[in-house]
This record gives structure tokens, C-alpha cells and sequence, in this order.
């Protein structure tokens, strides 16, 4: 049903933006689909005005998209710098590429963007978003400050979020 709209869409308005949003997202959970969704997420984000909600919107499935086909981690990590490029600040693309670094082992990397996301990261309600807020970056840094031998800055960083966010250990159970 979706696929369909979207489509009949596409043919009224080939390069709107928000219709290739729609198409990427339907290919994107679409068995088989990745292809296709990676295609019109590109599209998307090449003709999405910069610094708007809806282009936010489109690096982020983009990501996903790209992280999910297994093979193109140097294209996600390009877009998500790309993407910081652009909003510097969101919570959703420092976490991502915080992560990207933290698998690659680049632990200084990943702690400097999951650093950001602490201090002056900004959720942008428009945008996609993890549940939980920071909890998993509060705790990923502290991770990364253990593997680099730092264990008294990885309880700092532990406690002190704890402090500041007690409702956090909701989401630790």
C-alpha cells in the first residue's frame, strides 16, 4: 500500500523530497530492499534544502540503510561526516559516527564526538531518534575510557552522569 502511494506520488512529483524520503523508507524494511532504498535515500539528501529537518531525516535512514547492507561502512562514515558537517550538534549523527569509530577502534575518535553529544548535543524532535536519550553514550565513553587504560575517567564520566541523570538507571535494568 505504501509502495504504491509513494509511487503514484513519484510520478506527480519526481523530485520531491519528501517522496523520496517515503520511497527510501518503504524500500528500507522491504526484504530485499536495500538497494533501492539506498538509491532514494541519495536522492533525497541531494535535493533536500541543507540544514533542514527533512535532510536530517534522510542521512539517518541513509546511514541505517548503508550500515545494514553490510559492505559500505566507508560511505556511512563519509555521510555521517558529511552530516556533521551540516548539524555539528545532533545527538542522532554524534552517536552514530561515535559508534562507527568505537567498532573501528578508533577510540579517541569515538570518545571526542561521544564527548560532544554529552556537552552540547541537541535531540531534534523532528528528527530520528534513540530512546533512552544518552544513557548508551554515557556508558559507550566510559567503555572506550576502559579500553584505553583510563578506568578512574571512565567512573567519572559514570557517576557524574548518573548525578546529573538519576532517572538514567531506568534504562540500565
Amino acid at each position: 500500500r505504501n509502495l504504491r502511494l509513494a509511487l503514484i506520488d513519484q510520478e506527480e512529483r519526481p523530485d520531491d523530497p519528501f517522496v523520496l524520503l517515503s520511497l527510501g523508507l518503504t524500500h528500507l524494511y522491504w526484504e530485499g530492499g536495500l538497494p533501492k532504498s539506498i538509491e532514494f535515500l541519495q536522492q533525497c539528501v541531494a535535493k533536500c534544502k541543507p540544514g533542514g529537518p527533512l535532510r536530517l531525516n534522510a542521512y539517518m535512514y541513509l546511514g541505517e540503510a548503508l550500515g545494514n547492507s553490510g559492505d559500505r561502512r566507508k560511505e556511512e562514515e563519509a555521510l555521517y561526516q558529511q552530516a556533521l558537517a551540516e548539524f555539528p550538534d545532533d545527538c542522532g549523527v554524534l552517536r552514530r559516527y561515535g559508534r562507527l569509530c568505537d567498532v573501528a577502534g578508533r577510540f579517541e575518535e569515538a570518545a571526542s564526538h561521544y564527548r560532544t553529544l554529552l556537552t552540547r548535543g541537541k535531540e531534534r524532535t523532528s528528527a530520528v531518534q534513540i530512546r533512552g536519550k544518552n544513557v548508551d553514550v554515557a556508558l559507550r565513553l566510559g567503555q572506550i575510557y576502559e579500553k584505553l587504560g583510563q578506568r578512574e575517567l571512565a567512573e567519572r564520566v559514570w557517576m557524574s552522569y548518573l548525578k546529573v541523570n538519576p532517572q538514567a538507571t531506568a534504562y540500565l535494568n
